[in-house]
């Protein structure tokens, strides 16, 4: 088995930091909605976790067809590892 990288905008209620909706980035898109966050140079891979505004995060969901979001929700683009079946 092997890993990839997979990328999910993630929101979380303010006051307790649970997670409370999640939604998967696809790789298409990846490149632009870095370039929209602004992640890191020295994170080409964008391993890190990235809070990202509301008007950001909700141009990122209606890129990959997800919304409307909660203004009340803080926005997160975080990645996670995921096992795959080797090809």
């Amino acid at each position: 088995m092997t890993q990839r990288i997979v990328h999910e905008l993630v929101g979380y209620h303010p006051a307790t930091d649970e997670w409370i909706w999640s939604v998967e980035l696809l790789r298409d898109g990846l490149e632009t909605i870095k370039r929209m966050i602004e992640t890191d140079e020295d994170d080409p891979d964008a391993i890190g976790s990235y809070p990202v505004d509301f008007a950001i995060a909700t141009d990122i969901a209606g890129l990959v067809g997800a919304g409307p979001l909660d203004p009340a929700l803080v926005y997160y683009m975080e990645p996670y590892a995921e096992a795959s079946a080797p090809a």
